[in-house]
């Protein structure tokens, strides 16, 4: 199911992490996302509704509607916005648990492998130990290691695989159909 923003709106991201903010920088600059670089107000690591509130939603967006995008790892981090701010601005939470790792390991081509090991070793591991990514997080090696086209491509083939619940988006939700 790919996400669904206002018409003529505009997007905050709030990126919990270096390979959230990694995966949408890339994937804005070739233009696979759902929203383009002209809409988006800003990508931000800060992910507390009292800042974001200060920093960003006390602006004139005019009758550009804005949405926030959380890229986060888990669905319990609550983000509830204020009484006046929560009727005029969308918040839509993206989760990514534990997608940075299984992304690397389906780009690989090493997922069913991982598949038999799972309940013996969590995708961290499995990237250390069996891939040799020591550094699987790290913003430096997430930006060398990606291109927007395999980082699509491995987050779509992990909307396939996964179990995510009913309502649960992923990164493969913010792409455009291709």
């Amino acid at each position: 199911m790919t996400v669904s923003l206002p018409e003529n709106g505009l997007v905050l991201f709030s990126c919990e992490g270096g390979f959230e903010d990694v995966a949408v920088r890339k994937l804005l600059d070739a233009g696979m996302l759902v929203v383009g670089r002209e809409d988006v107000v800003e990508i931000t690591s800060d992910r507390s509704v009292s800042n974001i509130q200060r920093d960003y939603l006390g602006f004139d967006y005019g009758e550009r509607p804005l949405t926030i995008i959380r890229i986060v790892d888990s669905p319990g981090k609550r983000f509830e916005l204020g009484r006046l701010y929560r009727d005029r601005f969308g918040v839509l939470s993206v989760y990514t648990r534990p997608e940075a790792e299984i992304l690397a390991i389906i780009n690989e081509g090493c997922y069913s492998d991982y598949v038999k090991q799972k309940s013996r070793v969590k995708p961290s591991e499995y990237c250390k130990q069996i891939l040799g990514m020591r550094n699987v997080k790290a913003v430096s090696y997430l930006k060398q290691y990606w291109n927007a086209e395999r980082l699509a491509a491995a987050a779509r083939e992990y909307k396939r695989v996964s179990k995510l619940g009913k309502d649960e988006y992923c990164i493969a939700d913010l792409l455009v159909e291709s």
